[in-house]
């Protein structure tokens, strides 16, 4: 059994490996992902998905009610909690109700809408999906939950009644569409967001079936489908494995990692084991070969990538007995920072060890956290972003702070030396213009 805390379990510590971080460019050195990879933001929280991002000298300061550092702002036609993704001058973000499904298409540099592709009606889609959440604001958001994939060529969405589309990325022509699946009694719709690999969408399905499965990008058919078990709104993460490259799925209480060329699965183990109060949403994190995820009830947990096995859990502190239920996690290459509620929880990711924990005095939002040019960027409730230093030894020392003029649930996406954020109804983009 693995010690609680800082212990890690004798014989296990030294199956973790010296180098830390399975970085954008090691994935993309594989050749199963597009040249440039690594400097697009390309799925959601960025090339590697773990919200840690190389780019330097990102703003630290805006307000969207006086303009200060936002260099577009553009109404979008439909409502979406879908966070955006970037490829060179395209950003692309979703939208839905009830009777339409949309992509959109925006220049970078100016936030223009250059197109929208208008999704045609799935002959298998729910027609009658609603989503039933505890929070009633949600729920037209959730009808396009799911972040968006691209492959600099084409862009997948998927939607909450169960269709997967995919649009050309240069004039927004649908390509193909599938109903992959029907949303069931599912309260939170299709909040998983997508995956890009060797020429296929992954898909984390949580509806009447529940499974993790890949299509292929050019005509939407099946490549590969393995069942799942529990239930998820977490998305799926890409990560290398020795020398294979996996797809990690966190779930109440299933962990499991799968070949992502033919979905084989490697292992998988329930570590999420006491539960959830509703419903399970943070999605996995890499720190080279410790696969970490957290759960509300059974804190954050390290274990080995390679067989599953644990490494350490950090269970709670004085302060932190509930962990969150829907942001990720995040890293610097050495450190976990979770950050719920009021709290930012720092631990060494190879040991598990308490690191730091510090009162922000701000409520967390959603949205997951980011690492970028040394500084952390935590989103706050009502669209708010408190901006800190990554370096505990500093005590997290406040650097800057961003705010929006609207409630604000998505994550951010770095691109160009500029943040994408996604709110309800409107799309931003921060940095100098």
């Amino acid at each position: 059994m693995a010690q609680v805390g800082s212990g890690l379990t004798t014989g296990v510590a030294a199956a973790v490996a010296a180098a830390m971080v399975t970085t954008a460019a090691q994935i993309a050195a594989a050749g199963a992902l597009p040249d440039g990879w690594e400097k697009q933001s390309a799925v959601f929280r960025g090339p590697d998905g773990s919200g840690n991002s190389g780019a330097a000298k990102l703003a630290t300061e805006w307000n969207a009610k006086d303009g200060k550092t936002i260099t577009w702002k553009t109404a979008l036609p439909l409502k979406g909690w879908a966070s955006a993704v970037v490829w060179g001058n395209r950003v692309v973000t979703i939208g839905a109700n009830k009777e339409k499904r949309e992509i959109y298409g925006l220049e970078a540099a100016t936030g223009k809408i250059l197109w929208t592709c208008v999704v045609s009606k799935g002959e298998k889609a729910a027609a009658d999906y609603e989503a039933n959440s505890q929070d009633r604001q949600w729920d037209e958001l959730l009808l396009a939950g799911a972040t968006p994939a691209t492959d600099g060529k084409r862009v997948a969405a998927l939607f909450s009644n169960g269709q997967l589309v995919a649009a050309d990325l240069e004039t927004g022509k649908e390509l193909w569409q599938t109903v992959i699946g029907a949303p069931g009694e599912n309260a939170f719709g299709q909040c998983s967001s997508l995956l890009i690999w060797g020429g296929n969408v992954i898909v984390s399905f949580q509806g009447e079936s529940s499974f993790v499965a890949a299509y292929s990008l050019a005509d939407g058919k099946e490549v590969w489908k393995t069942a799942r078990k529990g239930k998820t709104w977490a998305s799926p993460m890409l990560a290398k494995s020795g020398d294979r490259y996996v797809v990690i799925v966190a779930s109440d209480p299933q962990v499991m990692v799968l070949d992502a060329e033919k979905g084989a699965t490697i292992w998988d183990k329930d570590l999420i084991t006491e539960g959830v109060e509703y419903a399970y949403g943070p999605s996995p994190l890499v720190v080279g070969d410790v696969l970490v995820v957290a759960g509300e009830r059974c804190g954050i947990i390290g274990a080995s990538l390679a067989t599953g096995e644990t490494l350490w859990t950090h269970k709670k502190s004085d302060n932190v007995e509930k962990f969150s239920d829907g942001a990720s996690m995040t890293t610097d290459g050495k450190h976990v920072f979770h950050y719920f509620e009021s709290y930012l929880t720092c631990l060494d990711a190879k040991t598990g060890k308490l690191v730091k924990e510090k009162d922000m005095r701000e409520g967390s939002g959603y949205g997951s956290p980011m690492v970028a040019d040394g500084k952390l960027y935590l989103p706050l409730t009502e669209g708010g972003m408190l901006i800190c230093s990554a370096d505990p030894s500093g005590d997290f020392a406040p650097v800057g702070k961003g705010a929006l003029d609207t409630r604000c649930d998505a994550s951010p996406a770095v691109a160009g030396g500029h943040i994408y954020l996604r709110a309800a109804d409107a799309l931003y983009c921060i940095g100098a213009k």
